[in-house]
């Protein structure tokens, strides 16, 4: 069978510690230096600082021109509030206090050193998930997918639900049956 074949692979790699995004860094693993610069403004005027690379876009308020801030990491960048969550989420700002938490922080990471709400899973714990708390979490978590699919991949009878959100990109069997509806 070519999923179980896929699924002892997908294993091999989570147990090596490979990642969905092999370029993808936790805030955790990134030693923030905060920039003494002024911050950069990006549309409103909630501050964060940057632990990853994002494309900051903004439309200006007069004739809604879409405008680009450039700002690296450790910048205080000024967002709207929609902006911040949405970029929290994603784990690429957090708030003042986080960043000087994650600049004190040992080189060796401890959990309790990632932003508020970011928690680390165990396999047991991840097995013990619905397909809908599978999915959730893949989603929020996009670093665990390979592990994930690897532990689906277990189960005798895998989900398809959580197949199909852990697949990798370009390999959904139904893409194209979703684009002609």
């Amino acid at each position: 069978m070519q999923d179980s074949t896929r699924a002892a692979a997908l294993a091999k790699l989570a147990e090596l510690g490979v990642k969905a995004d092999p370029t993808a860094t936790s805030p955790a693993e990134v030693t923030v230096t905060v920039s003494d610069k002024e911050p950069v403004y990006a549309g409103g005027d909630v501050e964060r600082v940057l632990v990853g690379n994002a494309h900051l876009t903004y439309r200006e308020e007069k004739g809604g021109q879409l405008l680009h801030a450039f700002a690296e990491v450790g910048d205080t960048v000024l967002l709207t509030s929609a902006q911040a969550k949405r970029l929290d989420g994603l784990k690429v700002t957090v708030t003042k206090a986080q960043a000087k938490k994650l600049a004190d922080a040992p080189a060796e990471a401890t959990p309790a050193a990632t932003p508020e709400g970011t928690t680390a899973k165990t396999d047991d714990e991840l097995k013990a998930m619905n397909a809908g708390e599978l999915v959730a979490h893949v989603n929020q978590n996009p670093e665990d997918k390979v592990r994930v699919r690897a532990l689906e991949g277990q189960r005798e009878q895998p989900r398809t639900t959580v197949l199909k959100a852990t697949s990798p990109d370009g390999d959904d069997a139904d893409e194209e049956l979703d684009d002609e509806e």
